[in-house]
């Protein structure tokens, strides 16, 4: 796989002597003298995009364009997404906003690298295969400046995913492209396909495929394409594929089969008539059972789209409108979808946790319960059920699980004792699977995220406190006997047995757990899949 740089100078010790100067007076001077509200808040980025590509690259270009007010930067909280550029041609200048996954990033370089990607983006619809090559652009760009800064300040001075892709490309400098590849294609191309988010929202671009919504290992929301969701010819017919029959039915909120019952201006477009043929159809009474499959299909998603306010656009080749969702889904739950030998699957899956009465014994003014009985502070249970058919599946594992913080560091006093505040407490929340590496014996474990704990704080996407992303998460992982919780709850040895974190031994929290992700891979739960999570019981100490 040939990268193109496209002239850059991609040797990370190259980059690294370029930024060599990052606190240099003369930038500094620069930047203080412009007058522009950018050069002071997001200064360490402005440095970055100097320093990290040389005189004539896009991030000087960025750097010199944000002084002279010719790009703004603007913030967009409630916007899904991470960075998108727009260009005014009337103005001539562009805008950065910066959406809800940019503002909540804590990591200490998340705000310098997203600006290095965004130095590629022109805010233009180059087509297809022009917005392809400058997203393959700015990818690479970003991840040489975190490359540059990893250089600099060192490379624990990178989160995980930031890590992971300098690693990747340096892999590919030596020769061997699979990793950076991968990268490469998870990157949005400023919106090619059918795309499901995790609310269920749709949203059609341009490439012929499906894509879904998962959240990462660093809590990052993320898209990646169904495997064999690639389709040719309509649009339309293949989201109708999608919803299949009932579902677009009970959406469009009708199962009436007469052309009057449909949108005129979708009857004339699907099928080509003019009004006098309409009216002579609706008096004569016309059904669409006498059209073709594919028309009546066409007819049927047609108007649905325009139900919720979608419309298409000839000079874009597309549907334009996020207004609608798949159906069945409920409260705090996402969707999952993948295709089953050609057939698709379109399910949700939860979590409810059950706490025991007298759970808050476990750890209450210093003092740790040695009962089993005790430590054991949950029941629960699993489901999953088909959005299609709404038959449910349950999952109810019959062993212990610890629920409760019992590792002193964060004490709170709540109705006169004392307990740790690391339990979490939320009536509703989620949890996501992903990869792991450490001694908890079992490559899978789940992640707490949208949650409150005890002590007032919330655990986000990454299932870290918010504003602190870097400490332990908040894990759905195996436990001994004894249920040493510090916020966490999973899985424990069963009574009596000694262990815990080797899954080949029958009854150790390991183990149970492992059986736990057997039944998942069962039900076809891909990593960053989001479960809803139902607290009930005693969810707060009284």
């Amino acid at each position: 796989m040939n990268l193109g740089t496209g002239g850059m100078d991609a040797s990370i010790g190259a980059i690294a002597q370029s930024i060599a100067g990052f606190e240099a007076w003369g930038v500094n001077a620069k930047m203080l003298l412009s007058g522009q509200d950018e050069a002071k808040k997001y200064a360490s980025a402005l440095r970055t995009l100097y320093s990290s590509g040389g005189a004539a690259s896009d991030e000087r270009n960025l750097f010199e364009r944000i002084l002279a007010g010719q790009t703004n930067i603007a913030e967009d909280g409630t916007g899904d997404f991470g960075a998108q550029t727009t260009y005014d041609s009337g103005t001539g200048t562009h805008t950065i906003t910066l959406g809800r996954d940019a503002l909540s990033d804590g990591s200490r370089f998340g705000m310098n690298i997203l600006l290095a990607h965004e130095a590629y983006r022109n805010g233009v619809d180059d087509g297809a295969e022009g917005q392809a090559n400058e997203t393959r652009s700015a990818v690479l760009g970003h991840i040489q400046a975190a490359g540059a800064l990893g250089a600099t300040y060192g490379l624990g001075a990178l989160n995980g995913a930031q890590l992971d892709e300098v690693r990747a490309l340096q892999a590919a400098y030596r020769g061997d492209s699979s990793a950076i590849a991968g990268i490469l294609g998870s990157y949005d191309s400023s919106g090619d396909y059918w795309l499901v988010k995790l609310d269920g929202t749709i949203e059609d671009t341009i490439d012929r495929a499906f894509y879904r919504e998962y959240i990462d290992a660093d809590g990052n929301v993320r898209r990646e394409k169904v495997e064999g969701s690639e389709y040719e010819g309509s649009r339309g017919l293949a989201l109708y594929n999608f919803l299949e029959d009932n579902m677009v039915d009970d959406m469009r909120g009708s199962h009436c089969e007469t052309i009057d019952s449909f949108n005129p201006t979708v009857v004339k477009d699907v099928l080509g008539w003019d009004d006098m043929t309409l009216r002579l159809a609706i008096k004569d009474g016309v059904s669409i059972s006498d059209l073709s499959p594919q028309l009546q299909q066409k007819l049927k998603i047609e108007q649905l789209l325009t139900k919720h306010g979608y419309t298409y656009s000839d000079e874009e080749g597309q549907w334009v409108g996020t207004g609608m969702k798949v159906a069945g889904l409920q409260q705090n739950e996402s969707i999952g979808i993948r295709l089953v030998d050609g057939v698709w699957e379109k399910f949700t899956a939860g979590m409810t946790i059950t706490r025991d009465a007298d759970a808050y014994s476990v750890y209450r003014d210093g003092v740790a319960s040695g009962s089993y009985d005790v430590i054991d502070s949950a029941d629960v249970s699993f489901y999953k059920r088909d959005l299609d058919t709404g038959v449910t599946e349950i999952f109810h594992p019959d062993y212990a699980w610890a629920s409760i913080d019992k590792t002193p560091g964060n004490p709170m006093t709540v109705g006169g004792h004392t307990y740790e505040g690391n339990t979490i407490v939320s009536e509703w929340f989620k949890m996501h699977l992903t990869g792991y590496v450490g001694d908890y014996g079992v490559s899978t474990v789940g992640v707490y995220t949208d949650a409150q704990i005890l002590s007032g704080n919330m655990l986000n996407k990454g299932g870290w406190r918010s504003g602190l992303p870097r400490e332990a998460r908040w894990l759905m992982h195996p436990f001994g006997t004894n249920g040493t919780s510090n916020g966490c709850i999973g899985p424990m040895t069963n009574e009596g047995l000694p262990g815990w974190n080797n899954a080949g031994t029958v009854g150790q929290g390991a183990y149970n757990f492992q059986q736990m992700l057997n039944q998942f891979s069962v039900w076809g739960i891909y990593e960053g899949f989001e479960f809803s999570v139902h607290m009930l019981g005693q969810r707060r100490p009284r």
